[in-house]
């Protein structure tokens, strides 16, 4: 139990940490803090899960598909609006 506890916990602040380099690298480049980068994060996240859940996709092939398209879309999104 001990070693699920601190791989859920690790695996959460891996989680924190990307979005907040995320944050840091786009408002550190762009000098425009982009707060839709959490929308979007939400999003791929939806996405991931429903994958899994109403397609029965295992999490990993998600981990592989969803990511590449959510920064697709942000791609798309800042190259219209930016």
């Amino acid at each position: 139990m001990l070693f699920e506890v601190t791989l859920s916990g690790v695996t959460l602040g891996g989680m924190y940490a990307l979005v907040a380099m995320g944050l840091t690298l786009q408002y550190g480049v762009a000098r425009i803090m982009n707060l839709s980068y959490g929308e979007l994060l939400v999003a791929a996240a939806f996405a991931a899960f429903s994958f899994y859940t109403g397609v029965a996709v295992s999490p990993l092939v998600g981990l592989i598909v969803v990511p590449p398209l959510a920064f697709a879309l942000s791609f798309v999104i800042y190259r219209v609006l930016l």
